[in-house]
């Protein structure tokens, strides 16, 4: 479920069946004393992270070990879980990236990083089809090759490579924007600062299309 989370999204039902789980099992207290001892500190973090989902979508009853794990959770990821946890009931969450910046969160090096960032800024299918199985056939004559045919496969292969650098180049402004604000959010920039830079912002434009109004006014004297 993690890797669906940082990769996409999880499906309705997994979730529900961890919940489900979580819930039936909250007071088994034998099991969860077992998970705890073999399951090492790392693997235990990670794990809370899918509780913690689980939890914030069906409000299921945890133990208390498991919720003791997701208390424990680092603050970077419990502000994601605040910042981007309603997005996950979007529809477009596949879409805007945004379990990009926990899987970050969860690396440890900078090569790790920086590797997952590019491969993920600007992704393309696991299977990029070839120039060879591009399939083109020209219907009045029943034709697959020729000069017309192989111009027709080179317009239509380059079209889809095309389509996909737009679609990834749309959503780059928005997905760096959300990763900064998220970022400044880790390190303690409060709300009370968003809504003065959003006020400031709001105020300076209509200052700036003040004084442009006013130096235009002079310019007609």
């Amino acid at each position: 479920m993690l890797r669906d989370l940082l990769r996409g999204s999880p499906t309705l039902e997994q979730l529900y069946g961890l919940a489900r789980f979580l819930h039936t099992n909250a007071n088994n207290h034998g099991f969860w004393a077992e998970w705890r001892e073999r399951h090492d500190d790392s693997l235990r973090r990670l794990q809370a992270i899918s509780f913690r989902l689980a939890f914030d979508w069906f409000a299921c009853r945890m133990s208390k070990s498991v919720q003791e794990e997701i208390d424990r959770l680092p603050r970077a990821v419990q502000i994601w879980f605040q910042d981007f946890g309603n997005s996950l009931r979007n529809a477009g969450f596949r879409h805007n990236k945004d379990g990009l910046w926990l899987h970050l969160t969860l690396l440890g090096s900078f090569s790790d990083k920086a590797s997952v960032l590019a491969r993920r800024l600007v992704s393309f299918p696991i299977k990029i089809p070839t120039f060879a199985s591009v399939n083109i056939r020209d219907s009045s004559r029943g034709a697959t090759s020729g000069p017309l045919h192989l111009l027709g496969k080179i317009v239509k292969y380059f079209g889809w490579f095309l389509s996909r650098v737009i679609y990834q180049l749309k959503l780059l402004p928005t997905t760096l924007g959300r990763g900064i604000r998220y970022w400044l959010s880790t390190k303690a920039v409060s709300r009370q600062f968003w809504t003065f830079l959003a006020t400031f912002t709001k105020r300076a434009g209509k200052f700036g299309f003040l004084m442009a109004l006013l130096g235009k006014g002079r310019s007609w004297r």
